[in-house]
């Protein structure tokens, strides 16, 4: 009997060890009944991790929906150490008319990472929530909208609560609201930005002036600029008074890079996509980051004409230590996507410079 008790006392940190991914709504009632057993004050220490995913609640009778988002916020509520929380297609469990979830969330004061997939319908419950949170968050994360839909009129309050312990942000929202932001984010380290339509982003020093690491993910938005738009997005950051000295690492597409990305001095690049109209630009961008380390994705439909040109210009940095090419060739009749099924990864090369 003793060795049995010792043994369950064991398995006990054992199982909650790690990521708890409940993936369905009958997981995450099922552990709610087992956090809420007479052990649950000795289990609650344990449980750090938790991602909770509820794809097809919406679309249960309002009794069910009612059982399992009230399970969901008395896992919530015995939560005593939980430092990272992941809410998985967010409504209808986080929803301002039944706030028993946003109550919970708000009452824990131990999240370091807080992470919405899907937030749609659950902008305003989750604004509550960090109305009065406490936790000493230092990551948020907010994404998952579709390419034609994001978070518009982003309230700033929701970083303002967390302005002096945030070190780490990725937002799918309009970044519009950022122009207007009166308040900085001194601590904020690595940013991760999806947007879908072309704006203007030489506010981010003022509002992230201790940056990093930087993620354009903007492929979509940067499509839709034509010539004028481009230069007048050019015009703009290089009239801006707001710039960084230096960045450690950025990662976008070439197109990008030129229109959104930060003219000074960048430690490593990671270009997503590069095909044979942004050589150019990719190039102008490159004279003035003096990149040691780079990384590119090429994709060309006439690789014989277009690397060498690639290749020549790259040669005139005499900073650059390591350079990783990845290449994407044509298998059939393409067009201007980057996710044509007749593209085809098709080789790869590492180059290491002297030490």
């Amino acid at each position: 009997m003793r060795a049995s008790r010792v043994l369950y006392n064991l398995g006990i940190p054992a199982l909650l060890k790690g990521t708890i991914a409940l993936k369905t709504e009958m997981m995450i009632y099922s552990f709610s009944c087992f956090m809420l057993t007479k052990s649950s004050r000795a289990r609650s220490p344990y449980l750090r991790r938790l991602e909770m995913c509820t794809p097809g609640l919406s679309d249960e009778p309002e009794q069910i929906v009612s059982v399992i988002r009230e399970s969901a916020a008395a896992i919530l509520e015995q939560a005593t150490h939980l430092e990272y929380l992941m809410f998985w297609t967010c409504y209808p469990l986080i929803d301002v008319e039944n706030p028993s979830v946003i109550t919970a969330l708000a009452s824990i004061t131990t999240l370091r990472c807080l992470d919405f997939h899907n937030p749609e319908k659950a902008q305003k419950g989750i604004e509550e929530a960090f109305q009065d949170t406490s936790s000493p968050l230092s990551e948020l994360i907010v994404q998952g909208f579709n390419e034609e839909k994001l978070w518009n009129n982003f309230p700033q309050n929701l970083l303002g609560s967390v302005k002096e312990s945030l070190t780490k942000l990725a937002l799918s929202v309009d970044p519009s609201f950022l122009s207007t932001t009166l308040f900085q984010l001194p601590r904020v380290e690595e940013l991760c930005l999806h947007f879908t339509h072309p704006f203007s982003l030489e506010s981010l020093p003022r509002v992230f002036p201790n940056l990093k690491r930087l993620t354009l993910d903007a492929f979509y938005a940067s499509e839709k600029l034509k010539g004028p738009e481009v230069q007048e997005l050019l015009f703009r950051k290089q009239k801006s008074p707001y710039k960084w000295s230096s960045l450690d690492y950025i990662r976008a597409d070439a197109k990008a890079l030129l229109c959104f990305g930060p003219t000074c001095a960048i430690r490593e690049v990671r270009v997503d996509y590069l095909d044979s109209r942004w050589i150019d630009p990719l190039c102008q961008f490159l004279r003035t980051a003096k990149p040691s380390v780079l990384h590119i994705d090429i994709w060309f439909e006439n690789p014989v004409y277009d690397l060498p040109l690639l290749l020549h210009t790259i040669s005139t940095n005499g900073q650059l230590d390591k350079l990783v090419l990845s290449f994407y060739l044509a298998t059939g009749p393409v067009n201007s996507s980057r996710d044509s099924d007749a593209w085809v990864r098709s080789g790869y090369h590492s180059w290491i410079g002297p030490s």
